[in-house]
């Protein structure tokens, strides 16, 4: 098969995916303006325009920034459905081969060539791979009102704020604002990094927070802890009550039995903590340093470790973890759809 059969073989094959995909995506704004009416409990016309809250993340079809060929989508956080992706491109098949040989022979006949191929050139994109995703986002949200009649009012999003900055600069729906939540999963994993870095930096400055002994800030203990402050937010959806979970489970596990320290943690029979449940059943609460899952000495960690507690329980930071909301669904959808570029 020649190359020219072989191209419009292709375009014909995209063009009749692109039909089916326009009606998928037609039914699935149908249902997620359905799901929202239903979940607000008001009514809604065709024309009326909805505020919903949408998850958004990029993706690059090759690692490092240098790829030609990236994607933007969103994916609405009450349903799970991708409502709309933008793929942005700086290379094109047509111009890099039948392009350059019309260039390379006549560039005058090649000027006329391009304002006929212009129309359907891939190259939609002219910047740096690193922004790839921030202009993804920028086309994302100029076109939610005229083609969905969709506000996407809140962006879920990892902790790379370009998207979300360039996107309040815009200023898309005039003075409606756009808030930033994040995923949860993105902020348990800055526990994790935080602990992994204070245990590095005071290695260099002689002090040993890591390593064998009871209560030592060890690998496996940095896990434990990533995981007991993840819980404390997905488990909670107010802020005073996450913060109180999260500082209920680093002096849990500071606590001796000479000096126990759980008036954080919560009450009753039937807490996770055994000295407050001890406590609730009129019995001898039983030995920390056997029954305690992650002890932690508190002479060594305990002045590191509340600085670090403080900042990753700040209000500001919790408030955008109220979704509880994660980019799973994302990013197998944005990794999924790139293999097929």
């Amino acid at each position: 098969m020649c190359k020219k059969n072989f191209l419009n073989i292709t375009k014909l094959i995209y063009n009749k995916g692109d039909d089916i995909r326009q009606a998928l995506e037609l039914k699935t704004v149908d249902l997620i303006r359905r799901k929202h009416a239903e979940e607000s409990g008001v009514s809604i016309n065709e024309e009326d325009i909805i505020d919903i809250d949408v998850s958004y993340d990029g993706s690059w079809l090759t690692r490092g920034h240098t790829s030609h060929i990236g994607i933007g989508c969103v994916v609405d956080v009450l349903t799970g459905y991708v409502l709309d992706f933008h793929i942005v491109s700086t290379f094109c098949l047509v111009c890099q081969t039948t392009g350059r040989k019309i260039k390379e022979k006549s560039p005058s006949q090649y000027s006329e060539w391009f304002e006929t191929h212009k129309p359907f050139c891939e190259i939609n994109y002219t910047g740096s791979s690193a922004m790839m995703e921030t202009h993804a986002a920028e086309v994302l949200w100029l076109r939610s009102v005229t083609k969905f009649k969709l506000r996407y009012t809140s962006m879920l999003s990892d902790g790379d704020a370009k998207s979300f900055k360039r996107v309040t600069e815009l200023k898309p729906y005039g003075d409606i604002p756009i808030v930033k939540e994040e995923c949860v999963n993105h902020v348990g994993k800055r526990m994790g990094s935080a602990l992994r870095n204070l245990v590095a930096d005071c290695s260099k400055k002689g002090t040993s927070l890591g390593g064998k002994g009871h209560g030592k800030l060890t690998q496996n203990t940095i896990k434990k802890l990533t995981l007991y402050y993840s819980r404390a937010i997905r488990k909670h959806k107010n802020v005073s009550d996450m913060q109180k979970a999260i500082m209920a489970s680093l002096y849990h596990c500071l606590s001796t039995d000479k000096s126990p320290k759980h008036q954080l943690c919560p009450t009753g029979s039937g807490s996770w903590c055994f000295y407050n449940a001890a406590v609730a059943k009129n019995e001898t609460p039983g030995p920390h340093r056997k029954l305690l899952c992650t002890p932690l000495n508190y002479k060594l960690l305990a002045d590191h470790l509340k600085p670090i507690y403080k900042r990753l329980s700040e209000p500001a930071l919790l408030q955008r973890c109220l979704l509880g909301a994660t980019q799973k669904r994302q990013r197998v959808f944005a990794f999924q759809d790139l293999e097929y570029l």
